[in-house]
């Protein structure tokens, strides 16, 4: 299978493409240092939150950990909040607050959360561009829809119960069920958005998927690997014999440590990927040979040479024909990934949200505080 390193969220676009009509979108993403900022307010914690968690009193002498409902941050207007960023990273954190130093911690949570971060400002930059561009049409068939996800998220959490729909959902997703819906809707305004501007500029010709194949060549067809033994025969005598012991069953390894054999390995294992690795003649004989088999004598640089393929692995190859429908599929993933960075770039330009770095710093601090060791 093709594998091609992408953004997650520009595979989640290309994947859902194909299911329905307008499809999720989010974002691409590009690290770079974080700044300092200040920790502007605090959210009040939903009360569906405050039933299933407890927070201990802080001691007198500890500093108390910033609130996950911190206020960091706004992008269009509309508050961003330590959760809304910390919201997937939370194992991934803790896993690594286990495993690493403080310092080292601080460093790799930074790179994570300026990630996170990025891809917050793009997605909603994207979505306000979006909602601007629906027409009263579309906002009535986006309400419908999210009304009609409503009713069926109610009919699997909780049997036709709110409260128990509410209390479900928000044990198995970690969101309340308004915060489920509000994804939804939001989905469905940026991939409506992204099927109507980006999507259409993607071309992908012929001659492109040729030349990725070309490219990649070794890729679709990865070279055998094989391990062998060999055994240097340096007279007619003793090629006769060698023979005669192969052909009469003797392994190969056992003739490989008699003092008649002239490779100086002995049984050693040499391990070759390639069908090129010795003289023409040696690797037109050796390339049929599957797992077991032996070959020789090879007449070879003054001795004859026998051959034992104690391993052999041959990678499935592809053919252009074979894969040029996954080759496609990456080619415009790779361009649409691009048009995304374009257009996020556009619609930063003159947008109003709190500098990344800064609201990076700041869910760091509260990542550094909860999950790093002390």
């Amino acid at each position: 299978m093709l594998s091609i390193a992408l953004n997650p969220r520009a595979w989640r676009w290309a994947v859902l493409a194909g299911v329905c009509s307008i499809v999720l979108g989010c974002q691409s993403k590009n690290p770079e240092t974080p700044r300092v900022p200040d920790i502007v307010r605090t959210e009040p914690a939903p009360a569906a939150r405050e039933s299933l968690t407890e927070v201990d009193e802080p001691q007198a002498d500890e500093e108390p950990i910033p609130p996950v409902e911190a206020m960091v941050g706004q992008i269009a207007g509309q508050p961003i909040y330590a959760h809304h960023v910390l919201s997937g990273m939370e194992e991934q954190l803790a896993s690594l607050g286990r495993r690493l130093p403080a310092r080292s911690f601080r460093d790799q949570a930074t790179a994570l959360i300026f990630e996170q971060v990025r891809g917050l400002v793009q997605d909603a930059l994207i979505q306000d561009e979006a909602n601007r561009s629906l027409s009263p049409a579309q906002r009535g068939g986006l309400e419908l829809f999210v009304a009609s996800r409503r009713e069926e998220l109610m009919r699997r959490y909780g049997q036709g119960s709110l409260a128990l729909a509410e209390r479900q959902i928000l044990e198995q997703t970690g969101k309340t069920l308004q915060e489920n819906l509000r994804d939804i809707r939001t989905q469905i305004t940026i991939s409506t958005y992204l099927e109507r501007n980006l999507r259409p500029l993607i071309n992908v010709t012929r001659r492109d998927i040729e030349r990725f194949y070309r490219d990649n060549y070794e890729t679709f067809n990865p070279p055998p690997k094989r391990e062998v033994n060999l055994i240097y025969s340096a007279s007619p005598p003793d090629s006769e014999w060698f023979t005669e012991q192969l052909e009469a069953g003797v392994p190969f390894s056992e003739l490989a440590l008699d003092d008649r054999n002239a490779f100086r390995g002995g049984d050693m294992k040499l391990a070759l990927e390639g069908d090129d690795m010795f003289e023409a003649n040696i690797n037109e004989a050796i390339q049929p040979l599957e797992a077991g088999e032996w070959v020789g004598p090879l007449p070879n640089r003054g001795q004859d040479w026998f051959i034992y393929i104690a391993s052999l692995d041959r990678p499935e190859t592809r053919t252009l024909f074979e894969a040029q429908v996954d080759i496609e599929r990456a080619l415009r993933t790779q361009q649409e990934r691009q048009l995304q960075l374009e257009l996020g770039e556009k619609l930063r330009r003159g947008a109003s949200f709190t500098d990344e770095q800064r609201m990076t710093e700041a869910v760091l601090e509260i990542a550094v505080a909860r999950y790093a060791s002390q």
